[in-house]
């Protein structure tokens, strides 16, 4: 195929998205304009003129021929140009913007570019809306009638989008530009990639003991995230609890942490830590739905399903990949790079949204509604800052609880989270990907775990089960916490009581003593050894008889009790217990009931 009619093929199948009145009526007589100025441009290419004047004069164009025209005005940027130039400027705004967001509602419309491309209707108790003609080009997503519920919407085709983009020019903060100057915030999480391997061995024994508490959906429960917290040392994202401001919001990475913990398999929770975080990350873009993880701001998650939301961690993943290495990156240039390069963060469908998800804050003036001035339901046009954004930072969060990137932010006004902000995370400013973020990403071969953790030496007695540090650790003494109890500064020591606490079954003793030694990093010594092996040995150190049916002979029944001491072939089924207590295996229970039986004595 000639490279004009490939060109032109393509095209026309990307506005094949436009019905063929919608091309006819907005579209085919600007777009044969354009192709009479730019023919010679054509032909030089390889276009037959025949074919093409054939398109132009035919009385009732089949789609086909529409479309052929069509394409002719997106052939190459100075067709398209041309073709733009022939609507209004405010179309030509419009469709600018359009090309880079997804769609634009009534009032963002108003409110970016400062004119209305709607008239607003009032009939009685309902608002309908209609689309000025001057905006006919456009597709329309139309508004509820009840209230003005939903605002009508216009948009252009994905598709159509994809490709004219290649058109217009990005501006500079679309690109991704690392940040050289000095950066102040109130808050940071700079040391995620440290506490993590100091924290993960704690909170793998805590969930392999089923200590933590999860909804029927498998999300952490917000009420047991208080104990999982303390009980495993875990460090949160505000260092400093303002609880009266921050309504609740105290364990924000702790939550994060229990949530990904399900979606990892029984075999994946044995691996070393650096292999367990590559492992866990490689499932986030298949196995997991991170919506309810990285938006619990939103009321009524719980009442969403996996079905509710899009496969969209890929995409993040592969954002966070192109991240420069070990330098920040200021949140606002990776969401104008985003914007920019129609990267789009749609984690859940909007008929659900609309439907099940609200936030809830105190309005006395709030006009009244169904929902009463306390429950206010999303609308579409709150789409991009309620979900996309909030769900853009949160990822951002959900990576660093994982030690795979540093974050620099402010803290957000909580007072009434859907007025006075959006979500949690609304003061992230600065990202830089880590060490770490390097290695689950798959950009570096190798990764020291064992670099991360606190520099002091530890040491194990030969002699005795004691753990020693290098000075007074703080640190060590809550990576240890599960293993061992304090005697000293420096010291800490165990037994079988102390190691075994929270044990319910020898592979939640085998996953112990594996993460122990990895804590460890080196050698044990033998007495070490020993005392695993041991104390491994001592688990279930009774056998199962197997199964028995149990039968009590009434001490008065004297030759009951003859028969089934002097009968050899009774005898050889059953045994005996303490008194008049006889067990018979239940594999020999039917030939026991049917030798009674020829002496008389039935048994059901």
């Amino acid at each position: 195929m000639k490279p004009f009619k490939a060109r032109i093929a393509k095209v026309a199948e990307i506005l094949n998205e436009f019905s063929k009145n919608e091309l006819q009526s907005s579209f085919f007589a600007k777009a044969k304009k354009v192709a009479v100025q730019f023919m010679e441009v054509y032909l030089q290419d390889g276009a037959d003129k025949t074919e093409l004047n054939l398109a132009f004069e035919a009385k009732n164009p089949t789609k086909e021929k529409i479309l052929l025209v069509c394409a002719l005005a997106f052939y190459n940027q100075n067709t398209y140009q041309a073709f733009l130039k022939m609507f209004t400027p405010r179309v030509q705004e419009l469709w600018t913007a359009l090309i880079w967001s997804a769609k634009l509602h009534h009032s963002e419309i108003e409110s970016k570019l400062g004119f209305n491309a709607f008239k607003r209707v009032k009939e009685s108790y309902y608002v309908h809306f209609n689309l000025l003609s001057e905006f006919s080009i456009f597709k329309e997503i139309k508004s509820s009638y009840y209230y003005s519920d939903r605002e009508p919407a216009l948009f252009l085709p994905t598709t159509v989008r994809s490709f004219l983009h290649q058109y217009h020019e990005q501006p500079p903060q679309a690109i991704l530009r690392p940040i050289e100057t000095e950066l102040k915030t109130q808050l940071e999480f700079v040391n995620g990639e440290q506490l993590i391997f100091q924290e993960l061995p704690r909170i793998l024994a805590y969930y392999k003991q089923a200590q933590i508490t999860y909804t029927t959906k498998y999300r952490p429960a917000n009420n047991g995230m208080s104990k999982f917290q303390r009980t495993c040392s875990i460090t949160e994202f505000l260092i400093k609890p303002n609880e009266d401001k921050r309504k609740g919001k105290s364990y924000l990475r702790s939550a994060l942490l229990a949530a990904m913990l399900p979606k990892m398999r029984e075999s994946e929770l044995q691996l070393e830590l650096p292999a367990f975080l590559q492992q866990m990350f490689k499932h986030y873009t298949d196995r997991v739905y991170t919506a309810p993880m990285v938006l619990p701001d939103l009321k009524g998650m719980g009442y969403l399903d996996d079905f509710d939301f899009n496969r969209i961690e890929p995409a993040f993943f592969k954002l966070f990949k192109s991240l420069p290495s070990g330098a920040w990156l200021s949140f606002d240039n990776i969401q104008q790079h985003t914007f920019y390069n129609l990267l789009e963060f749609k984690a859940i469908k909007e008929y659900p949204m609309e439907q099940k998800l609200y936030y809830e804050y105190d309005a006395p003036d709030a006009e009244p509604s169904y929902y009463g001035t306390n429950k206010h339901p999303l609308k579409s046009h709150q789409y991009y800052n309620a979900i996309e954004l909030p769900f853009l930072r949160g990822s951002f969060f959900l990576f660093a609880a994982f030690g795979l990137c540093d974050l620099k932010f402010d803290e957000p006004d909580l007072e009434q989270i859907g007025r006075t902000c959006f979500s949690s995370w609304d003061g992230l400013r600065y990202v830089r990907r880590t060490a770490l973020g390097d290695y689950v990403c798959g950009l570096t071969a190798q990764y020291d775990a064992f670099a991360m953790l606190p520099k002091q030496e530890i040491m194990l007695s030969e002699e005795t089960l004691l753990i020693t540090t290098e000075g007074n650790s703080t640190a060590l003494g809550n990576l240890f916490e599960s293993y061992a109890e304090r005697v000293g500064p420096n010291s800490l020591r165990t037994d079988s009581r102390i190691f075994l606490k929270n044990i319910s079954s020898i592979k939640d003793l085998q996953n112990k003593i594996s993460l122990f030694k990895q804590l460890i990093g080196q050698k044990l010594p033998n007495n070490w050894l020993a005392f695993f092996e041991t104390l491994e040995q001592k688990i279930n150190p009774f056998e199962n008889p197997g199964d028995y049916q149990l039968y009590k002979i009434p001490a008065q029944n004297k030759e009951l009790i003859q028969l089934v001491a002097q009968d050899s072939i009774l005898k050889s089924m059953l045994v005996k217990a303490e008194g008049y207590i006889i067990l018979v295996p239940k594999s020999h229970l039917l030939a026991f009931k049917k030798r009674l039986l020829e002496f008389g004595y039935f048994v059901s």
